[in-house]
């Protein structure tokens, strides 16, 4: 592939959408530079990272197994955890830059604090870097993520205790014998309350909706990789092994856990997002963790469920999602819906050419491949290898996107976000390859 300099092109952070963006562009020989607000790689699977952004407790692992996490071309080290810790996984960043020659494209302590066209309607980009220098390029790689701006709840009442958001929760030493009520269901909400279930002296889990909960390992086995083998078969098309995935996933989740019913969890009418964790359901077994529905009051330290019960509590871990923001972006180009973003397949907004969005999404798989699949798209865009479709063709794929959602998914803005492995890299893929004579690339 021959190399083309003159493409000049900003990645926003320096975590592991960022890093993956700028090693697929830059082998393509685009003039690549990462902007990162603080002085350390890694996003947010630094426990260190000093960008004011983290949001990773001590006992944070991947929620996928290690080979599918990994990127081809990058293996995990051999002994490296079957479920990665922050810290393993903060060096496999670390290497991965430093093995591609990505750290050196990196501009630390470098705050983008304003992006905007410079002409309406066409691909360049003025960036400005900590309120001063303004500098031009042909497209902006937006990598910041969207698990650093806390979603707090609306509660019913004035909590007279301590409340805070789980992205502030790094370890169960402050709550030694506290009366805890967690809120929410999904990986981090589960993973908190497994943490404190052995020190808290009450540990209470208050969800309306619970959601299928996964183990970590079936007969041993790290169970997210059975569906990697599954995508692995030969010959079958991506709906068999949709269904011998989900079949096989199916048979052994009820094997180790039995029914979710069996533990109280109420499961959403419509598709949910799935959850990782090997030791929540034995706590709820053995009575560690108590589960609740939903909250009808509060009133100082107590809490009113739904089932009528009442319980005082010292703390509440709101671990209730997030949000979306991009403060360096005038709300109005992309709109301000939350986690309803226009973008078509996830990545290209319709009307701001140039613009790229790389990990915006909430998925049942690992992350990082398809990190690298819509890095690869754009590559293959900024390139000329591939087009674009024209603008309304774009929003047509948006607005049906958002269709879909309301009718596929639980009424949850997290789930705005959801994509399902197989069939969105199939998109992105075709995607990859598309050409139309009579559509212009975003190369001017």
């Amino acid at each position: 592939m021959g190399e083309d300099k003159s493409r000049k092109i900003a990645v926003i952070g320096a975590g592991a959408a960022g890093l993956i963006s700028a090693k697929t562009l830059s082998q393509a020989g685009v003039d690549v530079t990462i902007f990162e607000i603080g002085t350390c790689i890694g996003g947010m699977w630094d426990a260190n990272n000093d960008n004011g952004l983290g949001v990773a407790y001590n006992d944070l692992h991947i929620n996928t197994d290690t080979y599918l996490t990994q990127l081809k071309d990058y293996p995990f080290k051999l002994d490296a955890s079957d479920y990665a810790n922050h810290t393993e996984m903060h060096e496999y960043l670390c290497g991965y830059a430093k093995n591609f020659g990505v750290d050196s494209l990196i501009r630390f302590k470098s705050k983008v604090t304003k992006i905007d066209p410079i002409e309406e309607g066409r691909a360049g980009w003025n960036v400005t870097i900590n309120d001063g220098d303004t500098e031009r390029y042909d497209g902006i790689v937006i990598a910041t993520g969207h698990l650093h701006a806390p979603r707090l709840p609306d509660l019913p009442g004035l909590f007279g205790g301590e409340l805070i958001h789980a992205a502030s929760y790094r370890n169960p030493k402050p709550f030694f014998d506290k009366r805890v009520c967690v809120l929410g269901f999904g990986n981090s909400a589960l993973d908190i309350a497994t943490d404190l279930a052995h020190v808290a002296k009450k540990m209470v889990v208050s969800a309306r909706t619970g959601a299928f909960v996964w183990p970590k390992y079936a007969f041993g086995y790290p169970l997210t990789r059975v569906a990697g083998k599954v995508h692995e078969i030969p010959l079958l098309t991506l709906g068999m092994k949709l269904r011998l995935a989900r079949l096989l996933n199916g048979i052994l989740v009820r094997m180790v856990w039995g029914r979710m019913s069996d533990y109280g969890i109420t499961l959403p009418e419509k598709t949910g997002h799935p959850i990782s964790n090997q030791f929540f359901l034995s706590h709820l077994k053995y009575g560690r963790i108590i589960l609740k529905r939903g909250i009808e009051k509060i009133k100082n330290q107590t809490i009113y469920f739904d089932d009528g019960t009442e319980q005082e509590f010292d703390t509440i871990i709101a671990a209730t999602g997030y949000t979306v923001k991009f403060p360096f972006l005038e709300s109005a180009r992309l709109g301000n819906d939350d986690t309803l973003l226009p973008l078509y397949n996830r990545v290209v907004p319709p009307d701001l050419p140039g613009l790229y969005f790389v990990g915006y999404f909430n998925l049942d798989w690992a992350s990082n491949p398809v990190y690298e699949q819509q890095a690869i798209w754009i590559r293959n865009i900024e390139t000329g290898q591939c087009h674009l479709p024209s603008s309304e063709e774009m929003w047509r794929e948006v607005h049906h996107r958002q269709r879909m959602i309301k009718e596929k998914f639980h009424n949850a803005p997290r789930m705005n976000l959801e994509v399902q492995y197989g069939p969105y890299v199939r998109e992105l893929k075709q995607a990859q390859k598309y050409k139309n004579a009579n559509v212009c690339s975003r190369t001017p």
